[in-house]
């Protein structure tokens, strides 16, 4: 399986990208390949994401730990 964050700039004249799950627009967003397939971000934590055991909620893109001084 293999998953990138990808953000692209615009280019003029070419065919536009889309989720593979909700058909959004991705021209300017940031977003994430899975298996060559583009996912927009609320798409790919809503079907993907990790879930935390405790609280049982979607362990996000922009997730942040933090162990005592460190940071993951």
């Amino acid at each position: 399986m293999c998953v990138n964050l990808v953000m692209e700039p615009v280019v003029e004249g070419a065919s536009v990208l889309s989720c593979f799950n909700c058909s959004l627009n991705l021209t300017g967003h940031r977003y994430i390949l899975r298996d060559e397939k583009p996912f927009c971000i609320k798409c790919y934590e809503d079907l993907f994401a990790n879930k935390c055991e405790e609280c049982k909620q979607a362990i996000g893109t922009d997730f942040k730990v933090s162990w005592g001084s460190f940071r993951l």
